[in-house]
């Protein structure tokens, strides 16, 4: 999400990540956008993480190709 607080995004908010594939089958595949969303999809893929004393490295994969579609970094 962008960083929010109270629902709106703010700069100084907190950033949300969700990441899930469970029921995916299930769903009607009808996404409703909104304003704090800053990334979706609805392929299969993995997440992948590495961290270590200073840093945070998240990436997002499609299953089918391997490809890294979403990723960041995080700093302390």
């Amino acid at each position: 999400s962008c960083p929010m607080f109270q629902g709106k995004c703010i700069d100084d908010g907190i950033t949300h990540v969700l990441i899930g594939m469970a029921g995916q089958s299930l769903d009607s595949d009808i996404y409703y956008p909104v304003v704090w969303s800053k990334y979706h999809d609805q392929q299969f893929g993995y997440t992948t993480i590495f961290a270590n004393r200073t840093c945070l490295h998240f990436s997002y994969h499609h299953s089918r190709d391997d490809k890294i579609v979403d990723q960041f970094i995080l700093q302390k």
